[in-house]
């Protein structure tokens, strides 16, 4: 393998003739595959072809020319329409020769900050060095601009009420006005084809027990099913990613202290619910590890009140901290959750972060 100025070479050997595996036949056309990621981490590739190629039995024959390809990734970035969504905003995008930065500034309400079609797309990055945020929508087409999907971003702020960047709020500070993804503290955030994120790795994943295609017959479409032992394929299939993120919520031990949540956690595809009950005083309530955790909200429609401890720890339950509460009552004694009261209603007397009235509170990682 070889780095430079933002490519990545791998060079290898491959015999002609090998038992159990097709056969590389000179003079006639020949199949092959190739995937490519969208970075140095092992992951769902982020793009996937094919291409024949005529293996003459003279030794001078020269490679076809790479074929000059058409944008196949348009951009499409628009601020908001709101009375101070108009902030500084920062983008970088890499078409295979490393992240260089295309936009920088501020842009009125509802401006086409940037629309542009790239033949390679390997990666989008945002940031801001303003206090004032930029809000907008940050999509892309992979048909020449009749559809646009909005991008993913994969390491936004544990805040974000979404992953999708429709909108995304992107800030120097960690003062969000907005809902949305949030890329606060002058953070670069990366975004990611919908179509690129482990939860939503499409059906055509290539297997192992694919064969491949003959020869003679037009080259594999990513709407073909893709089938090869050229090469291994297991490098091509996601590994389930670890689950090293974990919560731990213990019910309080005095009587009363077990009134029924709803417990939500976002892995990055959204908010879904994980829980919602009681457990006896003293018990734990939840004990589970995730891949990732991009959010946790909890809530209870009931007049009694949940006391308890909720606590995370990002190696697989080795250490553990408390999480805050990002938006809990002003009646709050503190803002950490230990404890902390989730109650329908506003009748509590007892210290700590109060999530009550009914509403949806989101839990902050330590």
């Amino acid at each position: 393998f070889e780095q430079r100025g933002g490519r990545t070479i791998m060079k290898f050997a491959k015999y002609l003739v090998e038992e159990g595996e097709p056969s590389i036949v000179l003079g006639e056309e020949n199949t092959f595959l190739y995937a490519l990621g969208a970075n140095n981490e092992i992951g769902y590739h982020a793009k996937r072809d094919s291409f024949v190629v005529d293996l003459s039995s003279s030794t001078d024959t020269e490679m076809p020319e790479e074929e000059e390809v058409e944008g196949t990734t348009c951009i499409k970035i628009t601020t908001g329409g709101k009375d101070g969504d108009n902030g500084r905003l920062i983008v970088s995008i890499d078409s295979g020769n490393g992240f260089q930065q295309v936009e920088e500034g501020s842009h009125p309400l509802l401006d086409l900050v940037h629309d542009e079609c790239y033949a390679t797309f390997v990666g989008l990055q945002v940031t801001s060095d303003s206090e004032n945020d930029w809000v907008g929508t940050i999509e892309y087409s992979n048909d020449n601009k009749e559809t646009y999907v909005p991008f993913i971003c994969e390491n936004c702020d544990s805040t974000s009420t979404s992953t999708e960047a429709n909108p995304i709020v992107v800030d120097g500070d960690a003062v969000f006005g907005t809902d949305g993804a949030h890329c606060g503290n002058g953070a670069t955030c990366s975004l990611i084809k919908k179509e690129m994120f482990p939860a939503q790795a499409p059906d055509d994943t290539v297997t192992p027990d694919d064969t491949v295609t003959p020869a003679d017959t037009p080259a594999v479409t990513p709407d073909d099913t893709e089938t090869s032992t050229l090469f291994p394929t297991e490098a091509l299939v996601p590994a389930p990613a670890p689950a090293t993120q974990c919560i731990l919520v213990t019910v309080g031990s005095f009587q009363g202290d077990n009134g029924p949540i709803v417990f939500y956690v976002d892995q990055g595809i959204g908010f879904e619910e994980v829980f919602s009950g009681t457990r006896p005083p003293g018990e734990v309530m939840i004990d589970e590890c995730y891949p990732n955790i991009v959010g946790v909200q909890v809530t209870s429609n009931s007049l009694n009140d949940f006391v308890g401890s909720f606590e995370y720890s990002a190696d697989e339950r080795a250490t553990y901290g408390f999480m805050t509460c990002d938006d809990c009552d002003d009646t709050s004694t503190s803002d950490v959750a230990n404890p902390i009261i989730v109650d329908g209603d506003t009748a509590t007397e007892k210290e700590g972060a109060h999530c009550l009235n009914g509403a949806i509170c989101n839990l902050i990682k330590p």
